[in-house]
């Protein structure tokens, strides 16, 4: 023990120097600050009102008095502060002028006037007292009326302040930097983990952070040390998920399954950091908190207004899942984007289970782990903030794990419980998203039949659980939640209802305008669509590296429980999407059409990621060198489409 406790200690050391040293290079030049007034501003920012729009441009207003306060940020050197703004006055009023003030006292002061311009003032260096502050004055200020009892002073475009020479990072940047690679290190080390995968976790970990923190104002405000206890939530988990076996049956994870756990723990840490990055877009995440919060205050029923008056129930799983916790983390956005992560990492460590139950194959669910962590289409959902689809497709990925890894030969104890499980987990997402009891109900009728007819006498008990787990699950959903929407539901069946439609220009636009084409998509078209989707959503290498899964499974043997889940989960999603593109709609629900293939998608990637996994494994075993590199350029290639998936999130 003692000897894994200076292990620990020693990765953590060189983590965390890791961390630091790949930051410093880095830092210097990208130091400054952009506010570029499209998202809420930060907590160091004052005196300005919230966001409003005008056309493509965005902008604030300040009060009379508007405040940046940049802690500890390197004076060394001059910084340069620029604001693009602008008076904004009727005739009726007089312009107003704008005196910049800088921490030292130095003044600029210009008069406005209706256009936007830009305004400087310098920052001397000032070695001895790291930080900046800048103040923004505005006079004469106004009141717009009655209905709007703000105090304005000025309107601002974009707000920037830049060192003039190489910046080093701040103290706290540095100490974010540091804890947050330091402690996934020797988290991982503590797990066990060898020296390669040792290595691998430090340098993923060090590379993450480092992009967090020099990307758009990460290094500024409370983000560094939010970023270093999120790491450090992730370094416990890491080890208890490590441990836990250890310590109910004495038996240590396999050095792959190590690796499955620290990989997942470092995953959900970095997306979890990145989804609470100032640059990330805050897109529907407050309205989920809203709506978390009404559940809260006990509104449990309530629906999703859809255009032209079409309304759906609107489920809440998700926040009912996140409601104990809700006294806790009282940041709700914050609590609710780690429960759908944190979701989703389960998840995927479940597939490891399912690959090396299914299929004995270590490597193979390692790499099935990684694929499913890179898919591209949950980064879409979540970045986008859709949580109660990706809580309810984590969910999904538990119930069908509960039904591959349910031994069919096992006590009835064991029987009973792997059925409470998946009806358990059946239910919870089917009351997470209505998308999901399509999905999951697809997916788990396709397994049962598939039971029945391949699986042999021995699979017949299982398939009867399945269904019975699965209509339980959605009796209990029903009585549970959807039964309070019997109205809302038939007049929502009614408005999407196939209907024959002739029309070719819409009725509205005038004759002399070039044709707007509103007429239902051919089958070709809505084929090709759908194809195109499915390779966006999933990526041409997993697709590749699961066809040759697919291959290795139909040669080695796929009448086995765990095969047949996958197979199955393969047939639903190809049976799903050509119903999807096969049936007709009216003109106006064809984008739903559309996003009903991105949605089945989603809920059937894991099945490609599980067999991708198997398909990698295979063409690394190959005797042929060709087939290792092809392995490796189509691992790399998947890998680089998830990384820059993450990296849009900060756009």
């Amino acid at each position: 023990m003692l000897r894994a406790f200076l292990r620990a200690v020693a990765a953590g050391a060189a983590g965390a120097a890791a961390g630091v040293l790949l930051l410093l290079p880095v830092y210097g030049s990208r130091a400054g600050l952009a506010l570029e007034m499209n998202r809420d501003l930060p907590a160091f920012t004052s005196g300005f009102h919230p966001i409003e729009r005008d056309g493509d441009r965005t902008f604030v207003w300040t009060s009379g008095r508007a405040v940046v306060r940049l802690a500890g940020v390197d004076r060394r050197t001059d910084w340069t502060c620029t604001v693009h703004v602008r008076g904004a006055r009727g005739p009726e009023q007089p312009m107003p002028s704008l005196t910049l003030i800088a921490d030292d006292g130095e003044r600029q002061t210009v008069a406005l006037d209706n256009e936007f311009r830009d305004v400087a003032i310098t920052f001397r260096a000032r070695p001895a007292q790291p930080g900046l502050t800048l103040a923004a004055e505005v006079a004469p200020v106004f009141v717009p009326g009655p209905g709007d009892p703000r105090t304005l002073g000025a309107q601002v475009d974009w707000l920037r302040c830049d060192p003039a020479g190489r910046a080093r990072p701040p103290s706290a940047v540095l100490a974010g930097a540091a804890l947050a690679t330091g402690a996934i290190a020797a988290a991982a080390a503590l797990a066990g983990a060898p020296f390669v995968l040792l290595l691998a976790a430090t340098a993923v970990m060090a590379a993450g952070v480092v992009t967090l923190l020099v990307t758009g104002n990460g290094a500024f405000g409370a983000y560094p040390s939010q970023l270093a206890s999120m790491a450090l939530v992730a370094a416990v988990a890491l080890v208890v998920a490590a441990w836990l076996p250890w310590l109910r049956s004495r038996a240590p994870l396999s050095r792959a399954a190590v690796a499955a756990v620290a990989m997942s723990a470092t995953i959900a840490c970095l997306k979890l950091a990145a989804l609470s990055h100032p640059a990330k877009p805050i897109v529907d995440a407050v309205f989920q908190a809203h709506r978390l919060g009404w559940v809260l205050a006990g509104r449990y029923f309530f629906t999703q207004p859809l255009p032209d008056g079409v309304q759906f129930p609107y489920a809440i799983g998700l926040y009912v899942v996140a409601a104990p916790w809700a006294s806790v983390v009282t940041d709700h956005v914050l609590l609710l984007r780690a429960v759908v992560v944190v979701a989703e990492a389960m998840a995927g460590l479940l597939l490891y289970a399912v690959v090396v139950r299914g299929f004995g194959d270590r490597l193979a669910a390692l790499l099935a782990v990684v694929l499913f962590h890179v898919v591209p289409i949950p980064f879409v959902v979540i970045g986008n903030a859709n949580l109660t689809n990706a809580f309810a497709q984590a969910v999904a990925v538990m119930a069908l794990a509960a039904v591959a890894l349910a031994a069919p030969d096992g006590s009835r104890s064991r029987r009973a419980m792997s059925a409470l499980l998946m009806m358990g987990a059946t239910a919870l997402a089917f009351l997470s998203h209505v998308g999901t009891i399509v999905a999951l109900g697809g997916v788990l009728a396709t397994t049962a039949l598939a039971y029945l007819v391949f699986g042999g006498r021995s699979l017949r008990r299982p398939a009867v659980t399945i269904i019975g787990a699965a209509l339980v699950a959605a009796v209990l959903a029903v009585g549970v939640y959807y039964r309070h929407f019997d109205e809302v539901i038939d007049r929502f069946v009614e408005r999407v209802r196939a209907t024959e439609s002739a029309a070719v220009i819409a009725p509205d636009v005038p004759a002399d305008a070039p044709a707007v084409l509103v007429r239902p998509l051919t089958w070709a078209e809505r084929a090709a669509d759908a194809a195109r989707q499915t390779v966006a959503h999933v990526g041409w290498p997993v697709l590749a590296l699961a066809g040759v899964g697919a291959w290795r499974v139909w040669r080695s043997g796929w009448r086995g429980p765990v095969p047949l889940v996958v197979l199955a989960w393969v047939a639903a999603w190809v049976g799903m999407s050509i119903a999807g593109t096969l049936t007709r709609v009216d003109t106006q629900y064809q984008r739903y059409a559309a996003e009903f293939i991105g949605r089945i998608a989603l809920a059937c990637y894991p099945a490609a990621a599980i067999l991708g996994g198997l398909g990698a494994a295979a063409l690394w075993r190959a005797r042929a060198r060709h087939w290792q590199i092809a392995a490796l350029v189509l691992m790399a290639a998947a890998v680089a489409a998830g990384i820059g998936m993450w990296r849009a999130w900060l756009a």
